[in-house]
């Protein structure tokens, strides 16, 4: 499968076309948005694969190209943990975060395993972190960011994962 990416003439680079068939839960190009009655609650679905992150500074990072606008109200999140993740480094807990893009962990929601695993789970999140405990100030791009206590990660080799983030706007 090929993706294009239009940064020419768009200044942002975040317009992507994809040809031949496109395979279901395909991190960057997958997930989307359900709206609710009334336009009032959504939710945003993410899928993510171990090897759509990219592994620096001790974790693996993946920005979703989805931006959740100002006004935006996070209320939770559901993480389906479908494949264990498998990573090179860290040897106790493993943190599962989605949120502000940059600063998951902190402006977020998130799940932990006391295994280095984050082995097949089904959890929701219902206190978001920092500046997704109320209305978002400002537009926030969403990033997913996987960590792991004992040491830096400095591989991810296998998981996948389904996370919905629900928010409400008026």
């Amino acid at each position: 499968m090929t993706y294009e990416n239009l940064a020419f003439p768009l200044t942002s680079g975040t317009s992507y076309n994809q040809y031949g068939v496109r395979e279901t839960e395909d991190g960057l190009a997958s997930g989307g948005i359900l709206h609710g009655a009334g336009g009032q609650f959504f939710e945003a679905v993410f899928y993510v694969r171990d090897t759509d992150f990219t592994v620096a500074s001790g974790a693996g990072t993946f920005d979703t190209r989805y931006t959740l606008p100002a006004g935006a109200i996070p209320t939770d999140a559901y993480f389906e943990v479908t494949e264990a993740f498998t990573q090179t480094g860290g040897t106790t807990s493993t943190t599962l975060a989605i949120g502000t893009n940059g600063t998951e962990t902190t402006n977020g929601f998130s799940i932990s395993d006391a295994a280095t695993s984050l082995a097949t789970t089904k959890e929701l999140d219902t206190s978001g972190g920092g500046t997704w405990a109320a209305a978002l100030a400002t537009a926030a791009v969403v990033g997913v960011s996987l960590t792991a206590g004992g040491g830096a990660i400095t591989a991810i080799s296998a998981g996948r994962a389904k996370i919905v983030v629900r928010y409400r706007k008026v």
